[in-house]
């Protein structure tokens, strides 16, 4: 057996290769397709914006509007409304957090879909800690 559960060294060494090719993996081609109905309708809830434009009146009233007008800051109520309208399954914490990271690096395609890349990857990582947890403890009933 090439991989020894018992060396710390060799643990250590192969769980940051399966880390770095899951990571690879899930950034290959990341935003190679443009968002889901999903994806869009999470980031619109993230900003506050109810899926079927309640709180965007003084927006979609007009015969035009701009960019600017339709991601312009909203009042908590709005957050909050857009939540309770919009029946997509996510937590208000992962809305909160969008919001603030969409804050942070944008309304990309790319940073929209990297934290979920990035919890996926610390799920492989909890994986492997529970698989070698559970092998030495199967090693100590046999």
């Amino acid at each position: 057996m090439a991989f020894n559960l018992g060396t710390s060294r060799s643990t250590s060494v192969f769980l940051i290769l399966i880390l770095l090719l899951s990571l690879a993996l899930r950034l290959y081609k990341l935003d190679a397709y443009g968002l889901f109905f999903d994806e869009k309708s999470t980031v619109l809830i993230s900003q506050g914006i109810s899926l079927e434009g309640a709180n965007q009146q003084d927006v979609f009233g007009k015969t035009y509007f701009t960019s600017q007008e339709f991601w312009k800051p909203k009042p908590l109520q709005d957050y909050f409304d857009a939540h309770i309208r919009g029946d997509i399954g996510n937590s208000p914490a992962y809305y909160l957090f969008l919001h603030g990271w969409t804050r942070l690096f944008g309304l990309s395609d790319f940073s929209i879909r990297l934290p979920s890349v990035l919890f996926s990857v610390m799920t492989v990582w909890l994986l492997f800690v529970f698989t070698v947890n559970t092998s030495k403890a199967l090693v100590w009933l046999w």
